[in-house]
Formats: structure tokens, C-alpha cells, sequence
């Protein structure tokens, strides 16, 4: 293996080192690095700051939408009847919301990767779900 081979094998990340990394991003931080991620693989690499910083934002907002439906339709039934009660109840908190969601045995951490996944395949025109 050549230097150059062996310099780009030691700089690949464990699943355990990207964990770790991502636990300690909030949530927000971790949708921005997506969305930025997301720009760059689209091409829109020459983009003023104002601009990058408007698209960014729009597609935090977009992918915590999509999180937000893809949790939702994972629900029990009964839950999801709940929690949508739920959310049109401006008197409701985040957090009694969140609260029933936790409860309700799913598993919303790989809820939220396959989201986001799915979010990126359509971002970027590879879902042939969306196509057809």
C-alpha cells in the first residue's frame, strides 16, 4: 500500500467515532452539517454567505419537517391520533409531545437516520419512488 493509500485508510471513521462525534452535536448542528453536506453534494459550492446561510436554514426546516412526518407515521395508530390532537393544541408542550412519542416503543433514533436518509435520496433526485 502506498503512502498516500495508507494516509486515506487512517483518516476513515468508525461507525463508534461518528457516533460519538454526532452525540455530542445538538440536534440543530447535526441538521445544518446535513444541509450542508446536501449543498455541497448538489454542486452549490460558490455561493455567497447570505445565500448558503438562506438554504442551509430552509433545508433544516425542511428536514426537521420530514423527521417530524416520518416519526408521526411510524406511530401505533392510537398514538398517532394522539400526538396529532396533540400538536393542532397550541396549549400543548414540545415536551408532552415528545413525551408520548418516547413512550410509544419506537425506535426514533433509527426513525430519524432513515428520515434523513430519505430525505437526502430525494434532495438529490436518487429516490426512484419520487420519479415515477
Amino acid at each position: 500500500m502506498d503512502a498516500a493509500a495508507s494516509q486515506n485508510t487512517n483518516t476513515n471513521l468508525t461507525d463508534d467515532q461518528v457516533r460519538d462525534a454526532l452525540s455530542k452535536m445538538s440536534t440543530d448542528e447535526i441538521l445544518q452539517t446535513v444541509a450542508l453536506s446536501l449543498l455541497i453534494e448538489k454542486g452549490f459550492t460558490d455561493l455567497d454567505e447570505d445565500t448558503k446561510k438562506d438554504m442551509i436554514n430552509d433545508l433544516v426546516e425542511r428536514e426537521y419537517s420530514f423527521i417530524e412526518r416520518s416519526v408521526i407515521a411510524a406511530l401505533p395508530e392510537d398514538k398517532r391520533a394522539e400526538v396529532n390532537k396533540m400538536i393542532e393544541d397550541d396549549a400543548v408542550s414540545d415536551d408532552a409531545v415528545q413525551k408520548v412519542i418516547a413512550e410509544s416503543g419506537i425506535d426514533t433514533e433509527t426513525i430519524t437516520s432513515e428520515a434523513l436518509t430519505k430525505f437526502r435520496e430525494i434532495y438529490l433526485g436518487l429516490d426512484k419512488e419520487t420519479e415515477e
